[in-house]
């Protein structure tokens, strides 16, 4: 049974369409450093991590930023991942 998933904070739901790596690792239930190792991974081309979803980039700061697919396609790919390999992505 997949966890219901907790959108992170907006004022305006429907106006948000990005988010920081911090509010979307606490939506998911990591932290900050996972969130960006998964992404290392994803680069670096292991397999485990090749349904990750990659981030877009804020043009003047270089942040990454996350859309709502974004946090749907992630919790699908964590929750594929446990339940297939274990916790220990």
């Amino acid at each position: 049974a997949m966890k219901a998933m907790k959108r992170p904070a907006a004022e305006n739901q429907d106006d948000r369409s990005c988010y920081t790596s911090g509010e979307v690792a606490k939506c998911v239930g990591v932290g900050k450093q996972t969130l960006a190792r998964w992404e290392k991974q994803k680069a670096a081309g292991a397999t485990r991590y090749q349904d990750f979803p990659v981030p877009g980039r804020l043009a003047h700061s270089n942040h990454r930023i996350y859309t709502n697919e974004d946090i749907e396609r992630l919790l699908e790919w964590k929750n594929s991942t446990i339940l297939t390999t274990g916790p220990g992505v």
